[in-house]
């Protein structure tokens, strides 16, 4: 993260008041930036007055005057980026977060970094590991997206599936860790109820009893509806099984039904089920809609001529029905796209981006971006 030293820190050091214990929480938090693990910014006067300090060691007195060194440039940083601590003069070590010109603040008193198991990098959390290696693809792709020249990424990764991220994320909100936690919405359209595990998690949005969490949903049903065209295309257009559901998504792109798109199910695929009533009202109702679209792409009453007919399902859910319509891709796909996309730089990961899915990589990559905000490794 990004932490904006406030100038009642220079006031705090010239005071009489300036105790060993005020001091040791800036050798912490300086320790972090020289470990790589997180960035300071602040105005000439506070980093000139930190980097003076008698007892900084080496380490730590360069990663103070590499701050002073690009003041001016930060501010551009500051401007781009969707969170950022703020450390101030205080007693208080309970975190406070607000709003500032529409971007998330999140003030912190400097006596917070009492320890460096409070200077660890960023977790981010996901539903398994595959998922949180994609959002720092993603991270990658959107630093370049918003014109940052240089700014390295440190995150610990931690996944917990089903109802046990809830237990996951309670812990490291006890522990008062800096945390952000992407989850699929598993909704099957735009006004659907979250999923089960969306919904573990939601109560962990509130800003005033979590300040140091973050916490955010797919804006379509999984992470995999967010991967590009150019991938299924490359990956799976020549697969026996899975070549209609790529197939699927790129003339959805080429459409312009980027919203469609992002709730079709790619693991399942789609079936005749999804048009019957018994997949619920919110969800019939879309996608009934959405029949006269599909059917410009795909067949999708051919195989299901018995229930047409009788517009009813006899099975209880989708996962039994046998009416399919495109073949979903049970394939580990999140897996795929790593081995073939790790190696790329965010240059490259930003030009693969089509129409569809660059908004959804610009959102969660710059948010994963921002509470991962680092610097390089202080070498002396």
């Amino acid at each position: 993260m990004l932490f904006e030293i406030d100038d009642s820190i220079s006031q705090l050091i010239a005071s009489d008041g300036f105790s060993s214990q005020d001091e040791q929480s800036l050798h912490n938090l300086l320790q972090s930036v020289a470990e790589g693990s997180h960035r300071i910014t602040g105005s000439r006067s506070v980093l000139q007055a930190i980097a003076g300090l008698d007892t900084l060691r080496p380490r730590e007195r360069a990663a103070a005057t590499r701050a002073l060194g690009r003041v001016a440039e930060e501010r551009s940083l500051v401007r781009k980026l969707t969170v950022r601590g703020r450390v101030v003069s205080g007693a208080s070590v309970l975190p406070v977060s607000y709003i500032e010109h529409g971007k998330r603040v999140i003030q912190f008193s400097h006596r917070w970094f009492d320890g460096m198991s409070r200077m660890q990098p960023t977790t981010v959390l996901g539903e398994n590991l595959d998922d949180v290696k994609v959002l720092e693809l993603m991270s990658r792709a959107a630093i370049h997206m918003v014109n940052i020249s240089f700014m390295p990424l440190a995150h610990l990764a931690a996944h917990g599936g089903g109802s046990t991220i809830g237990q996951v994320l309670s812990d490291l909100a006890n522990q008062q860790r800096i945390c952000v936690c992407v989850v699929d919405s598993d909704k099957a359209s735009p006004a659907s109820e979250l999923g089960d595990t969306a919904s573990t998690v939601s109560n962990f949005k509130d800003n005033v009893r979590y300040p140091t969490i973050e916490v955010m949903e797919t804006i379509g049903r999984d992470l995999e509806n967010a991967l590009p065209d150019s991938f299924y295309d490359a990956q799976y257009s020549s697969h026996s099984s899975y070549a209609g559901m790529s197939a699927l998504l790129a003339s959805l792109s080429t459409l312009g039904e980027h919203e469609l798109r992002f709730h079709v199910d790619v693991k399942r695929g789609l079936k005749y089920w999804d048009f019957l009533p018994q997949s619920g009202v919110v969800e019939h109702s879309y996608w009934s809609a959405k029949q006269a679209t599909l059917g410009a792409i795909v067949n999708v009453s051919g195989s299901a001529s018995l229930c047409v007919q009788q517009q009813s399902c006899p099975e209880t859910s989708k996962r039994h029905c046998d009416c399919a319509i495109v073949r979903g891709i049970s394939a580990n796909v999140l897996e795929a796209f790593i081995h073939a996309s790790e190696w790329k730089d965010g240059r490259v990961l930003a030009r693969e981006l089509d129409d569809s899915v660059r908004g959804e990589w610009l959102r969660l990559g710059m948010a994963v971006a921002s509470w991962c905000c680092a610097d390089q490794k202080t070498r002396i």
